[in-house]
Parts: structure tokens; sequence; C-alpha cells
């Protein structure tokens, strides 16, 4: 994976918090197929090397369940980092043996 494949790819890692189970059911729609739709988005926003938030933004399936700032949640970079901090600390506490 080159570093431009690597950046691309980064557009698509909310795509796993998106459809989460309790989010479909809540929603309405079914898992297989949400993960129809999702893959399809995203295939879409690979090979158009457009955002994943663009693609699901025109997709109706996501459109009719989600308000468009639900979808800018999902895909605001801050809510993954929030905890990073916290993280690091633990990770900085651990004792690695000889």
């Amino acid at each position: 994976m080159t570093s431009r494949d690597f950046d691309e790819a980064r557009y698509l890692e909310p795509v796993i918090l998106l459809f989460r189970p309790l989010q479909l059911i809540d929603k309405g729609l079914q898992r297989d197929e949400a993960y129809r739709v999702v893959q399809k988005a995203a295939g879409t926003a690979w090979e158009t090397r457009s955002h994943l938030r663009s693609v699901l933004s025109h997709t109706p399936e996501v459109t009719s369940r989600f308000r468009a700032t639900e979808l800018d949640d999902f895909f605001d970079e801050a809510r993954y980092l929030e905890h990073v901090d916290h993280v690091i600390k633990r990770l900085d506490e651990i004792e690695i043996a000889p």
C-alpha cells in the first residue's frame, strides 16, 4: 500500500462506526442491506477518489435515515482522537518483560 493509498483509505475508516448493528436496528435497515449499501459506497468512493462522506450523502438509503449533521459527526476526526492521550498514557505504563 502506497502512502497515497493510505491517505485515501483513511476516508473509509468511519464506515465501521457508521453502521453498527444497534444503529441499523434503530434506523430500520436490515444488516445485509446496510453492508451492501456501505460496501457499494466505499467502492464508489475508492474508484472515484471521493470522500466517503460525499458518496453517502448522495445515497438514498443513508439520507433517508441520517441527517447531514449526523453524517458530519461520523466523519469528525476529533471524535476518534478524543481519548488518544489516555491511551498513550496507558501504553506508557505497560512494563515490558526483558
